[in-house]
């Protein structure tokens, strides 16, 4: 099982909101002993991947179709990768982005 982060980012690098959302879902894991994973979804995403991999292993869903985000395109993605990884929690920094996309995804 698995904490599932939703890592937004600027096509280069995880924005810094998402490395808050981070901090909070490796606080949970050090409870549960659940493992922490980032999400990142988009297109052309090697180096916002090779970024965010700095900080907790990576699940990259990298598809010419998600260039420009729509949120039932990624809720749907989010949603099949948390089923996929058996994920217990979908987290991500509180933003207008998140705000629309994860309710559609849960």
């Amino acid at each position: 099982m698995s904490i599932l982060v939703v890592a937004e980012h600027d096509g280069a690098h995880a924005r810094p909101g998402s490395f808050s959302a981070l901090a909070v879902a490796r606080d949970l894991a050090a409870r549960s002993g659940e493992r922490v994973e980032l999400l990142v979804v988009g297109s052309g995403l090697d180096s916002v991947a090779a970024d965010a991999a700095r900080f907790a292993p990576v699940i990259v869903v990298d598809q010419p179709l998600l260039a420009n985000p729509t949120a039932d395109r990624y809720a749907q993605i989010i949603a099949d990768v948390a089923k996929a990884r058996d994920a217990v929690s979908i987290i991500a920094n509180s933003t207008t982005f998140a705000k629309d996309i994860l309710p559609r995804a849960a």
